[in-house]
């Protein structure tokens, strides 16, 4: 959830206005052409990396081969990593619709606590 956040990619709708979009689309509409080009692969990028953070780090971080033949067998790996993350991705954004405004500081204030935690026990446990 925190990954689809950062990425601009979380539905909202505001409850000022009739229309539901993205976090990060505001800035999209002053700009075409290839400035519009730059910015949206440069979304796309920040997505890319974030994600191979998240994956690599976090959920998955087995699977890292050294060599010619573990660097082929870390592209198929990493391939299957990105399409469960993808499948993930889709089945949040498909149930949660839409969001409210104030429910994404909910979202953030769980995925902080979370990390709270998990920080604590990290310190307790060694």
């Amino acid at each position: 959830m925190l990954w689809l956040f950062e990425t601009g990619k979380l539905p909202v709708e505001s409850p000022g206005l009739s229309e539901m979009g993205m976090i990060d689309d505001g800035v999209l509409y002053e700009y075409s052409g290839k400035l519009l080009a730059i910015l949206k692969w440069g979304s796309y990028i920040k997505q890319y990396l974030l994600g191979s953070v998240l994956l690599n780090v976090f959920i998955f971080p087995w699977f890292l081969q050294v060599g010619i033949i573990g660097s082929l067998i870390d592209v198929a790996v990493m391939f299957g990593k990105w399409l469960l993350l993808i499948l993930i991705s889709v089945i949040i954004n498909t149930t949660l619709a839409k969001l409210r405004l104030f429910k994404v500081q909910d979202y953030l204030a769980v995925a902080f606590l979370l990390s709270l935690l998990s920080l604590t026990l990290t310190v307790l446990l060694g």
